[in-house]
């Protein structure tokens, strides 16, 4: 892989996941594998596409970014770029790369794959950084179908959960015929529910798979749903929720589409 681009065109690319990589652990609450996995990126070059993804310490959550690199060069993003046809997967410290980037300025930057090793270079500036061991263990992107899809504002997403937060540690999502609720649900179910309940009910237009328009529901802890939310960098998202399946929150900017996913909290009888 080869490509030359502005060096703050890339930090915008990857501020979000650079956010998302570096966030500290929801209160109360800790990374225990942290150093395995809490700055290391996976960078998959193939064709015209650059996917990076990075996996919570806590592996609650993931966030993937898929760049078009060749709509970039059309756009002017990128100067110029090379990907081999067969397709390459590494791993990079995205924090090193980020303080290289911020190093560097507003000028344009060559960055080329040799080997383990990732070639930093500009005009007056050669620098090779190793890449890290490849975990054969890292988890890959899930392959699932979410049913319910609606729209929301992040700023009205935020609020709702700042509020549910402060009385419940669950947030439940459900979805019904056209009407979208967010409830509370607390820790201890004899004791608290029906007390201590806040519902927030939107109605919206719901973008069905297939003609479905089915019920859908699924529980989430209400701070990994706040870590998330807090990185996205778009007024508004893409939510796609089913039956007590991962959450997945969408949205594109530019030539790069963003997809952060949340695992469900199962419940049991």
């Amino acid at each position: 892989m080869k490509i030359t681009a502005n060096a703050k065109d890339i930090l915008n690319v990857i501020k979000p996941i650079l956010a998302y990589d570096n966030r500290k652990p929801p209160k109360g609450k800790s990374y225990y594998n942290e150093d395995k996995y809490g700055h290391d990126v996976r960078i998959k070059f193939d064709k015209n596409l650059i996917e990076m993804r990075s996996v919570d310490p806590a592996r609650v959550s993931m966030m993937r970014i898929v760049t078009n690199i060749k709509a970039s060069v059309k756009d002017g993003y990128v100067k110029k770029y090379k990907l081999d046809k067969k397709e390459e997967e590494h791993v990079f410290n995205i924090t090193k790369l980020a303080n290289i980037l911020t190093a560097i300025g507003n000028k344009d930057v060559t960055l080329e794959t040799k080997g383990r090793n990732l070639i930093i270079e500009t005009d007056d500036l050669t620098q090779m950084t190793p890449m890290s061991i490849e975990d054969p263990n890292y988890p890959k992107v899930p392959v699932i179908t979410v049913p319910a899809t609606w729209d929301v504002s992040v700023a009205s997403l935020k609020k709702k959960i700042n509020y549910m937060m402060r009385i419940a540690d669950y947030v439940r999502m459900k979805y019904d015929k056209g009407l979208v609720s967010y409830e509370t649900k607390d820790r201890f179910k004899n004791e608290d529910e029906g007390r201590n309940c806040m519902v927030f009910v939107d109605a919206v237009e719901h973008k069905p798979f297939d003609g479905d328009d089915k019920p859908y529901t699924s529980l989430f802890q209400s701070d990994y749903l706040k870590s998330i939310i807090q990185y996205v960098t778009s007024p508004t998202v893409t939510l796609h929720i089913g039956n007590d399946l991962p959450l997945r929150v969408t949205y594109s900017l530019k030539n790069t589409d963003f997809e952060i996913l949340l695992a469900p909290r199962i419940e049991h009888d």
